[in-house]
């Protein structure tokens, strides 16, 4: 008996909120066969379906309907306006926040720019190029001859080196801008000096 009688309060319920209306704003919009699918403090919901056979849910404020149909779904002036200011004051907080957080991700971004600028900057200071003859290619680099172009144009042997983050093949030889590194890598049982490949 309880079941019944709350599926009987519920279709009448329902029945008095949603149901086929035609609604004309006062710009002369016209919504036919429009579904009244709740009332806000400043409005009803309807569902409506568009050109096209397209069905849309939409908002018509009661500021855009007439007095006849402001008094059927009890519009209050009083009530109407304090719900849009509360609306409006989440929406401005929103957008300030979302506002605060895009600066705070730029300002993370241009951080990341300039560091990564003062470490490039600080890279060409310091590079220098080389004449790498590769002897076998790694999985993270090459290990090479290298040598450099002393004062009087003449080479400089450096003797075998690790070039880090370029793979060349056995035999190849190029000239390369590196960087020096404070690492060392150890090549059948050796150290050998590493060197960055700034190109």
């Amino acid at each position: 008996m309880k079941k019944i009688f709350l599926a009987v309060l519920l279709f009448s319920v329902t029945s008095s909120i949603i149901y086929a209306v035609n609604i004309t704003t006062l710009d002369g919009t016209e919504y036919k066969d429009a579904q009244v699918l709740s009332r806000t403090p400043n409005g009803i919901v309807i569902e409506c379906i568009k050109k096209g056979g397209f069905t849309t849910v939409k908002l018509l404020r009661f500021s855009e309907l007439s007095g006849d149909i402001q008094k059927k779904y009890g519009y209050n002036s009083k009530k109407s306006g304090n719900y849009e200011k509360k609306q409006q004051a989440w929406i401005n907080a929103k957008q300030a926040k979302d506002l605060a957080i895009l600066n705070k991700n730029k300002e993370q971004e241009n951080k990341a720019i300039a560091t990564e600028t003062k470490y490039n900057n600080m890279v060409q200071s310091k590079s220098f190029m080389i004449l790498f003859k590769s002897i076998a290619e790694l999985n993270n680099g090459s290990v090479g001859w290298a040598s450099q172009s002393n004062q009087n144009g003449s080479p400089q042997q450096m003797g075998k080196v690790f070039l880090l983050n370029k793979a060349y093949s056995g035999g190849m030889q190029v000239n390369i801008q590196v960087v020096a590194t404070n690492k060392k890598v150890t090549y059948f049982k050796k150290e050998i000096p590493c060197y960055f490949a700034v190109q």
